[in-house]
């Protein structure tokens, strides 16, 4: 049967993933899933809360956190008898359903295949996840634009004002945001749409894969200004611990001995001990992030601000060795 719907989502134009997640489910296995904004499939029947583009997913995938808390169980009147509960584990939701889970099925699929879901649909809880401040930055590397979103109404939507820093071509453009295909948009005072941002499946939200350069729009963004460029990485760096010089270290241009797909890291003499513990011998770009890679799976991930780079608890840094 999954097979059959999976050939159905596709001439459909939906996401796989909902058919498989829901299939599991009517076949009595639990399905663990979260609900974050990307392209709009509405699933809802009988007062069951309102939600977006469904995936199954083990962890919660970078990017789609501030949305862990947004599926608050079903509520659900008539002939469907799920049992709903959040997971501890991954934030998802467990979802078992008995009956006439079938009805919740096809109003997936006719209310996926509208492809619309309007801003009046959209309940409290997913306004009160997403305000607070994003992060507008181009793949190109340059400064981008902290915005910070808004719950109260304005025209084109909900207001947005400037956050620390906001670099052209978004400076004094962005006047609102709303929900809206493809995902979350932000329109300028005439209610013109400027740019629109989906959730890409274990990544972080930009625009539709048709547009280039690709706009990235993240949230929480920290110290974060700007999304890395491989030509920006490229050099001489010193790896730090709150100020305490650990590592001088190169981010060569040649491809790592031991990862085709990664680029060689050279180390210096004076690296401390917890730093040759690691092995690093290569990094990356992914997405919004600096990786950084050693022995045995060792990751450590980074994002760009005014001085380099910053670790994602702020512990370590990466500066330019002068």
């Amino acid at each position: 049967m999954g097979v059959a719907l999976g050939f159905l989502s596709e001439a459909l134009g939906l996401h796989f993933l909902i058919i498989y997640c829901l299939t599991d489910a009517l076949t009595g296995l639990t399905c663990e899933f979260i609900c974050f904004a990307g392209n709009f499939v509405r699933c809802a029947a009988h007062r069951i809360s309102p939600c977006w583009k469904l995936n199954c997913f083990s962890e919660i995938p970078t990017g789609a956190e501030p949305y862990r808390s947004i599926v608050r169980g079903l509520n659900v009147e008539g002939d469907l008898w799920p049992i709903a509960k959040t997971n501890g584990s991954t934030g998802g939701l467990s979802l078992r359903v008995r009956g006439l889970g079938w009805v919740v099925f096809a109003v997936c699929l006719a209310a996926s295949a509208s492809g619309q879901l309007s801003a009046q649909e959209v309940g409290e809880a997913i306004v009160d996840a997403t305000i607070g401040e994003w992060l507008i930055a181009s793949e190109d590397g340059s400064v981008g634009c902290h915005i910070i979103l808004g719950k109260d109404k304005t025209i084109g939507g909900r207001v947005v004002t400037e956050g620390k820093t906001c670099e052209a071509p978004w400076h004094d453009e962005i006047a609102a945001w709303d929900f809206s295909n493809p995902g979350i948009v932000l329109r300028d005072a005439t209610r013109k749409q400027l740019v629109g941002f989906q959730e890409h499946e274990g990544g972080a939200w930009k625009t539709p894969m048709d547009v280039s350069p690709a706009i990235y729009f993240i949230p929480q963004p920290g110290s974060m200004d700007r999304i890395p460029t491989a030509k920006e990485a490229y050099g001489n760096w010193v790896l730090s611990d709150k100020g305490k010089s650990l590592c001088h270290l190169s981010l060569l241009e040649t491809v790592s001995k031991r990862l085709d797909d990664a680029s060689a890291v050279e180390l210096g003499k004076d690296c401390a001990a917890s730093v040759k513990k690691t092995k690093i011998d290569a990094w990356q770009i992914a997405e919004i992030h600096l990786v950084i890679i050693g022995g045995e799976d060792w990751v450590y991930t980074m994002t760009p601000d005014k001085d380099g780079f910053v670790s994602d608890d702020g512990k370590f840094h990466l500066k330019r060795d002068e």
